[in-house]
């Protein structure tokens, strides 16, 4: 039996939808595979902590939560007079340890002196016994002078040894003392390097942010008290399925569409692709090997970076807004 001219259109109709559908499909999977798209997608900035390197009172606050600040722009001031009196007290220590080391030099120098006069006096005293005792020795003088001169010569050998090891001990104390110097000196170098650690600067360009910090307040140092975002570079951190990984390398293009500008599109480019999954990372990685596993799809973490050109006055972004990422694998 044939079919109705009315039925023949319709077989067709349905073939053709089913070839469209079947070829739809097919160019879909092909442009999923060499374009993966993802929308765990998350804005990211570098995030730099403020601390203070030494404590005390907030003396003065010279920024607010959310603004923007330069490069070397004062932040904060710590009182500083508590660190001034710890410099004066250190100069005051160098000026004194100083001192004592022309001190030293001047007793190096006097017991080298004494030194030049004991070995003099021992010279004298040795040609004397010499000329006496041969004198002894022939008759021509008494034992008695004999045993003079001899003591006398002992007593300048024994004022010749004390003279070199007084020098010993003076050139010792001497270097002991001119390491005080230089620790005295370092001290000085720390006390005036507090000083300046009183007065706080941003770092980095960027905007202030969880800023709770008010004059008077007492901060301690190496504790963070606030965070300044750094608006030099931006990137997407894009976690992507383990399956779409085979096409992605860096250098390739990414189209990037942030939720709070859903009509306007980013174009950033692939810079890193991260070695480990995201789980691995985390404080208590899973442990496959127990009895209990489940195959779970693991997400690598892939850093999209933002150029500045792409973003300017009228798109500013926000460290963890959602974003949608598509890279252009081919």
């Amino acid at each position: 039996m044939s079919l109705s001219k009315a039925s023949t259109l319709k077989l067709a109709a349905l073939i053709i939808s089913f070839v469209v559908i079947v070829v739809g499909v097919i160019v879909y999977l092909q442009y999923s595979i060499w374009h993966p798209s993802t929308d765990d997608a998350y804005v990211n900035a570098n995030v730099v902590q403020i601390t203070p390197q030494v404590s005390g009172e907030i003396k003065a606050l010279a920024v607010e939560n959310l603004q923007a600040v330069k490069k070397g722009q004062l932040l904060f001031e710590i009182d500083p007079a508590q660190y001034q009196d710890s410099v004066n007290q250190a100069q005051a220590q160098w000026q004194l340890q100083q001192a004592q080391v022309l001190a030293d030099e001047e007793a190096v120098r006097v017991a080298q002196a004494q030194l030049t006069q004991s070995q003099a006096n021992r010279f004298v005293a040795q040609q004397k016994a010499d000329r006496t005792l041969a004198l002894v020795k022939q008759g021509l003088a008494s034992p008695e002078e004999g045993d003079e001169v001899q003591g006398t010569l002992n007593v300048d050998n024994a004022a010749v040894k004390a003279s070199e090891e007084q020098i010993l001990q003076s050139q010792q104390d001497l270097e002991v003392q001119k390491m005080q110097v230089k620790s005295a000196y370092a001290a000085l170098m720390q006390a005036q390097l507090n000083v300046q650690w009183t007065k706080v600067y941003s770092p980095v360009d960027g905007y202030v942010d969880n800023l709770s910090l008010r004059p008077g307040m007492v901060v301690q140092a190496q504790q963070s008290q606030f965070a300044i975002v750094d608006n030099s570079q931006w990137w997407v951190d894009a976690n992507y399925k383990e399956g779409d990984m085979q096409h992605i390398k860096t250098g390739q293009t990414a189209t990037i569409h942030i939720d709070m500008y859903p009509g306007h599109p980013f174009t950033g480019t692939v810079a890193f692709l991260s070695s480990g999954s995201g789980s691995t990372f985390s404080l208590l990685p899973p442990e496959n090997a127990t009895g209990n596993w489940v195959k779970i799809t693991q997400r690598f973490p892939v850093k999209i970076l933002i150029p500045n050109s792409e973003i300017g006055a009228n798109f500013p972004l926000r460290v963890g807004a959602s974003a949608t990422v598509r890279i252009n694998a081919q």
